[in-house]
């Protein structure tokens, strides 16, 4: 619409010797129905961003901590897809026994293996703070997809791909896991390697997770500008806008569906 505008303008412009032939009045008539059309343009304008900004990103409740989950996996051999639902939520069991704190986590469906070694991030949400023992995590719907070895009647190699049971794993901290008042990273790192089952010809035939499994550490926000992917920093990220206020937009990422909450 802007940009209609300023040919608008631009038109009336280059046609200048025209409009010295027009009277006073036409000239004040013409000027006067751009302000009106201007005043028009602003007003849809300014409605539709309200009709936009109705919902805020999610902040902090009293007595919590804004928390940045991110998820990652170790290499694995032989594998080229690992495809994983990480279930809502997963539980922080208390140091000092009581009710477990929960982590929400957003509907997704992860694919690790192009993410080896790295971190990405899977969604920011308050965490009540604390001293932690132990957590508990679902892994839903396990799916590989990796190189298979046959020796007869020939050695030949194949893509073969195999699926996996959902689990439930509790994982324990030694020493304690810790969350203070300060935004952090909680960074879960999937160890692939260490859930695959294997037969007796060295090929994958399933998956079995364990305590072994995951890595889960507590890392403080990096400073600006030093970030990495461990501690904060957010690189590429592509997806919808699906909140927008003053305060900044909720982006849900295209490969995971995570909510991230970004602030202006």
């Amino acid at each position: 619409m802007c940009l209609h505008l300023q040919a608008l303008t631009l038109g009336f412009e280059g046609q200048g010797a025209r409009m010295k032939k027009l009277c006073l009045p036409r000239k004040m008539q013409t000027i006067a129905y751009c302000l009106l059309f201007c005043t028009f343009l602003a007003g849809c304008g300014t409605g539709a961003l309200q009709q936009k900004s109705t919902s805020a990103p999610p902040q902090a409740p009293q007595n919590a901590t804004i928390t940045q989950l991110r998820v990652g996996d170790a290499p694995a051999d032989q594998v080229f897809s690992f495809e994983v639902t990480i279930a809502n939520p997963i539980s922080l069991i208390p140091a000092s026994g009581g009710t477990p704190s929960t982590i929400a986590v957003n509907l997704n469906r992860l694919e690790l293996s192009r993410t080896a070694a790295k971190m990405q991030p899977l969604g920011v949400m308050p965490v009540k703070p604390g001293s932690y023992a132990a957590a508990d995590i679902t892994i839903q719907s396990p799916s590989l997809t990796y190189a298979k070895t046959l020796l007869t009647p020939a050695p030949v190699t194949l893509i073969d791909r195999v699926n996996g049971a959902d689990q439930t794993v509790r994982i324990n901290f030694n020493p304690p896991l810790v969350v203070g008042n300060d935004p952090v990273v909680l960074n879960l790192d999937i160890n692939l390697a260490a859930a695959l089952v294997n037969d007796g010809a060295g090929n994958i035939s399933g998956t079995n997770f364990t305590q072994s499994s995951f890595i889960f550490s507590v890392q403080p926000v990096g400073v600006q500008g030093r970030q990495q992917d461990d501690d904060g920093e957010f690189e590429d990220e592509t997806g919808k806008v699906i909140e927008v206020s003053t305060s900044g937009f909720v982006l849900q990422t295209g490969q995971s569906g995570s909510r991230l909450a970004t602030s202006a």
